[in-house]
């Protein structure tokens, strides 16, 4: 018995030592300071250019927020590998500079209490790859067997700001948020939401394929996923909630294998509902992806990798989406809240009312 104390005191000490050690740049991102708590995020306008041919994004953030407290300065994120070229607040271009993944903004003059304002984040660059995905975060790059580019992000340790600019803290959600991703013509860009409308007479040739989360969102959950996905479509039909949107996005040659497999998500979803209640993010369907590796759930978004090997021929095996969404819907119908940020640390966040920046989305 006091073998074990020991060894339980040794392991505390060294996990406190551990704790202790917290680099400046781990405290900028993990603690909620000054510049963070003086505002409230409500809506993101995300337009991001993805460029295959040199692993590189070119993009602009718009982020609405309120203030908590007169503002004249706040941080926003982004991954060290991203360049901001630009942030402009009702077109004057501010001064900005950088700690680490932190980028503290300042504003002209105070901006007071209560005010709804936004700011325009101009960036580029190429975001962190990852070699181990899910577990490491970054962008994966690779071709299918088609030859076509296949491209997914992971957001494990990065988050959101490992590839666009945001309020990257788990204490904020926008209320909602828009998605525009520019692919090659011959490629589609999945991510979160609804889609909305598909830009194809880009002059650079790039289609533009635009969505919308109506349902409050963590940075952490914004994804896509791009390739030349076949879609397809189905609908469950809810006895009690009405009908909810059912996309599958596959590659080609999953196409067979998928329209197999996804016979088993209406049987899923009725069950869950029984025992459950609704599926959390009805508003902004129920999509599922093919991806390269297995993902963690996403806001409405699920990443679904039993096509590349990692479960063959398993037909009744569905664990990249029916686990996370059990989690989801206990938890949810437990602790009465709409948002899942993070699987599989489970923070929850509760729902903030809709602002009239939100209002943009719908």
């Amino acid at each position: 018995m006091k073998k074990i104390i020991v060894i339980l005191g040794c392991m505390f000490l060294a996990i406190s030592k551990g704790w202790s050690q917290v680099s400046p740049e781990e405290n900028l991102r993990a603690n909620l300071n000054q510049f963070r708590s003086n505002y409230d995020v409500t809506y993101y306008e995300l337009e991001v250019k993805v460029i295959p041919q040199t692993q590189s994004l070119e993009g602009t953030v718009t982020m609405h927020f309120q203030t908590l407290e007169n503002l004249l300065r706040l941080q926003v994120d982004l991954d060290q590998n991203l360049e901001v070229s630009t942030i402009t607040y009702q077109k004057h271009k501010l001064a900005f500079k950088r700690q680490d993944r932190a980028i503290f903004v300042d504003f002209l003059e105070p901006i007071p209490k209560g005010e709804l304002a936004s700011i325009r984040i101009e960036y580029k660059g190429r975001p962190p790859m990852t070699q181990n995905a899910p577990q490491q975060g970054g962008f994966d790059w690779r071709q299918n067997l088609s030859g076509k580019d296949w491209i997914a992000v992971s957001p494990q340790q990065t988050g959101g700001s490992g590839w666009w600019p945001c309020k990257d803290h788990i204490s904020d959600q926008a209320d909602s948020m828009r998605i525009k991703i520019a692919v090659p013509k011959e490629l589609i860009a999945v991510s979160n939401g609804r889609l909305t409308s598909v830009l194809k007479n880009r002059s650079d040739g790039f289609w533009s394929y635009q969505w919308k989360v109506s349902e409050p969102i963590q940075t952490t959950n914004v994804m896509l996923s791009i390739s030349n996905y076949v879609l397809i479509k189905d609908t469950y039909e809810s006895d009690e909630y009405g009908n909810l949107e059912l996309s599958y996005y596959v590659l080609p040659t999953n196409e067979a294998k998928a329209r197999a497999h996804f016979k088993q998500v209406k049987t899923i979803l009725r069950t869950y509902e029984r025992i459950l209640g609704k599926y959390p993010f009805w508003r902004d369907g129920y999509t599922v992806v093919d991806t390269p590796f297995q993902g963690v759930y996403a806001h409405g978004l699920i990443p679904y990798a039993n096509f590349t090997g990692i479960f063959p021929n398993k037909t009744w095996i569905i664990p990249c989406y029916t686990a996370r969404l059990l989690s989801i819907l206990v938890i949810a119908s437990a602790m009465k809240t709409r948002q899942l940020c993070g699987f599989p640390k489970l923070f929850l966040l509760t729902r903030k009312p809709y602002s009239s920046n939100a209002e943009r989305a719908t």
